[in-house]
């Protein structure tokens, strides 16, 4: 790691939240370009979330993972692996009783790396992959899954004529030796994108795979989801045409015989509202019954209020099946608001007049067939800056990935902008937002409206983490330490609390030959206080 990082951590408050049971919270990283949560893991107790990154500093790669508590949304562990693997899902996978973190390691090359975990977030091992793929120009890496006792990752490349098509490897997940490779789309289109691999409940994989085709007079976008069957037989299981131009398609298997995918479509330029809308696949004893949904939009009275405006748009990032076979989705809603408390209505002359649309994170629940259950609009209103308020809004808010636990409460985890507004001194920044509500979308199951308007109730809680990464752990004799920092100081106490042992840190290395075998706590300071905390067990 080459950087410091420093963890800033606030709690977002909203009246009658019962934090104990029901949260959002936020995490800001203050040195790094940018960071989107796009995997997460629920576990028995504890959320553990893989944030991808552009760099951690101007030369250096890195994904964070955090663990957070379930109850209470408070940070458990973090750890900074020098892997790329932004804007990819499913590259966070549990496996052999260890995360297997996967993904792009610099020095960029088209071999993947395959870091391996313990329980504490902790480097254990790193493998990088030989796929068979160095006769690419380019490989970018994203997801896997795990099929047999194999792994399959997923995968974009851009080949040496130019072409781009999607990529499926497939290797052992003991010995990380290569098997094959499945080629997606490299035949006719000029430009395929791979979207995502899942896995039904029977052990078929599905690629979704965005296409792009030239044909002369025009630009055709086609969506085709191919199936890799137990046999590893390839073939294509659906496709449909897409009018394109917003977010990549979303997608999710329920099971062998249900799909939901989403669609692009277009309501303007009456009412300039765009839309994700989503289509159903389901069959049942061989009957092939398909439905779409269309998010609502409450249409303007133009005919007694011309010169209204609706303007409305909704991005699907994440589909998700929850316990009960329903469907829960989460993405980004824009809107002109017609609520006097975000300053609407607003008329089309509005348009030119730094209109403040609002830019909101959204969950919806639909039944298997798409019919709409609820949904909540979770918006960050402009309070923390009262002076810029006719500047529009300050904050926000993308819900990028859904999950249900087996007890039913939905968490979702995405980012909160803080944009720089005119007359505003506050800097840009990005923060990992988790959202923990119940099975009706509810932060308060007593106060549960569509739109949840979350104000800015601010604790003042900071964490101050330092980079680094102590090994062997298990440690015999002598205990090394890989930062970027200089560490002045340690102390080491026992799980009693007790004081065992203190001193300078010279150089990266500690004697830890004299303590008694178990578990030991060391705390590492730097000249400035920063400092951490990591568990070693001495044998």
């Amino acid at each position: 790691m080459k950087c410091i990082f420093i963890l800033l951590f606030s709690i977002l408050g909203a009246t009658q939240i019962l934090a104990q049971e029901y949260y959002h919270k936020f995490y800001n990283f203050t040195e790094i370009s940018r960071h989107l949560p796009w995997d997460f893991l629920i576990e028995e107790d504890d959320l553990v979330l893989k944030v991808g990154m552009d760099f951690c500093d101007e030369t250096s790669p890195c994904t964070p993972l955090l663990r957070v508590s379930k109850n209470t949304g408070e940070m458990v562990d973090v750890s900074f692996v020098d892997i790329s693997s932004k804007f990819s899902e499913n590259a966070l996978l549990p496996f052999n009783g260890k995360y297997y973190l996967f993904g792009q390691q610099a020095p960029f090359t088209n071999r993947p790396s395959m870091y391996i975990l313990d329980d504490s977030l902790h480097v254990l091992e790193r493998i990088e992959l030989d796929l068979k793929v160095d006769n690419f120009f380019f490989v970018e890496w994203g997801g896997m899954v795990e099929r047999n006792g194999y792994l399959y990752a997923l995968a974009n490349v851009i080949a040496n004529n130019g072409d781009d098509f999607g990529l499926v490897a497939k290797f052992d997940g003991e010995t990380f030796l290569h098997d094959r490779n499945f080629l997606l789309g490299n035949s006719a289109p000029d430009r395929v994108t791979a979207v995502d691999l899942q896995k039904d409940n029977v052990g078929n994989l599905y690629v979704l795979t965005s296409e792009l085709w030239n044909q002369g007079l025009g630009m055709r976008h086609r969506n085709v989801i191919r199936k890799i069957d137990s046999n590893d037989e390839l073939s294509i299981f659906d496709s449909y045409s897409d009018s394109g131009g917003l977010n990549l398609p979303s997608f999710l298997v329920m099971d062998e015989s249900n799909f939901v995918y989403t669609k692009e479509d277009y309501e303007f330029p009456e009412t300039r509202n765009w839309n994700s809308l989503l289509r159903g696949l389901n069959y049942e004893e061989d009957i092939l019954s398909d439905w779409f949904f269309a998010f609502p939009f409450e249409e303007p009275d133009f005919v007694n209020n011309p010169d209204l405006l609706e303007f409305r748009n909704y991005d699907i990032f994440d589909i998700t099946k929850a316990n009960n076979g329903d469907i829960l989705i989460c993405g980004t809603l824009e809107d002109a608001p017609d609520s006097p408390e975000f300053g609407g209505p607003y008329t089309i002359d509005d348009v030119d007049e730094n209109l403040p649309i609002y830019h909101a994170g959204f969950i919806t629940r639909l039944t298997k067939y798409g019919e709409l259950l609820w949904q909540r609009i979770f918006i960050f209103t402009n309070t923390t800056n009262p002076d810029v308020v006719e500047a529009g809004f300050e904050f926000e808010g993308d819900l990028l990935q859904i999950k249900e636990d087996s007890n039913g409460d939905i968490y979702a985890v995405g980012r909160k902008t803080t944009n720089r507004v005119s007359g505003s001194t506050t800097p840009p920044m990005d923060s990992i937002w988790i959202l923990k509500v119940d099975e009706n979308g509810c932060l308060d199951a007593s106060d549960c409206g569509e739109e949840e308007v979350l104000t800015s109730v601010r604790r003042n809680i900071s964490k101050q983490i330092i980079a680094l990464h102590i090994s062997p752990n298990p440690v015999s004799d002598v205990l090394s330490i890989d930062t970027p920092v200089v560490l002045e100081r340690y102390v080491i106490h026992n799980a009693l609390g007790q004081l065992e042992q203190a001193g300078d840190v010279n150089g990266k290395s500690i004697d830890v030959s004299r303590l008694i075998n178990g578990i030991h706590f060391i705390t590492l300071y730097t000249k400035d206080s920063k400092s951490r905390t990591e568990k070693i067990i001495k044998n």
